[in-house]
């Protein structure tokens, strides 16, 4: 959702949306909005053999053959693109601006194929993703505002619905992802060599 720029050697389109108006405005044109969430796969690159960005094609066009829609009409936020990494305020700005980013999407995506960590050579799958402290926020953002029926996992056989009902009215994956802050966060891991703020005061 920014500008148009090159991206490691391929052209990409980048749009700003700069209030739900816009987001709106271009719904009642046919566009479908999708959140995608994932867990960085290494601790200075999201995704640095690109398994995440496969997936996410996958993802997006299990969603246009949902919603029916060609691929060029599917618009998709994505943290390490629709969040500016490099400068800090700005950055703080678009995290505490997260809820609205959720409540404004079609579809919210959990893209967590079986891979591992790069730095740390830990396995990553569905079940870590989960246990990050930024995943949840991100799951609960959308579902508070959206509510379960836009959210879905992504796998090789398209969408499946991300809550399965229990039968009972508890989900444990939903129940376990409100605990936003018994989450694991890197830099926790790694006792704020730097001396910075704590990512949950971030999240607060």
């Amino acid at each position: 959702m920014h500008q148009s720029r090159r991206f490691e050697k391929q052209h990409t389109k980048l749009e700003f949306y700069d209030s739900v108006y816009d987001v709106e405005r271009a719904r009642g044109r046919g566009a479908v909005f999708v959140f995608l969430s994932h867990q960085w796969l290494g601790h200075s690159h999201p995704d640095p053999a690109g398994i995440h960005y496969k997936a996410m094609c996958r993802a997006l066009q299990a969603v246009a053959e949902d919603a029916g829609v060609a691929l060029s009409a599917v618009r998709a936020w994505v943290d390490v693109s629709s969040i500016p990494q490099a400068n800090q305020a700005t950055q703080s700005l678009a995290v505490a601006s997260l809820p609205t980013f959720a409540s404004c999407v079609d579809y919210f995506i959990v893209v967590a194929p079986d891979t591992e960590h790069v730095t740390t050579g830990c396995g990553c799958d569905a079940a870590t993703y989960r246990k990050r402290a930024w995943c949840r926020a991100e799951v609960v953002a959308c579902w508070a505002r959206r509510g379960a029926d836009c959210m879905f996992v992504a796998t090789n056989r398209g969408l499946r619905p991300l809550f399965v009902d229990t039968g009972d009215g508890v989900d444990t994956y939903l129940e376990e992802c409100l605990e936003v802050f018994a989450g694991d966060l890197t830099c926790c891991r790694l006792q704020h060599p730097d001396g910075e703020p704590c990512d949950k005061e971030a999240l607060v």
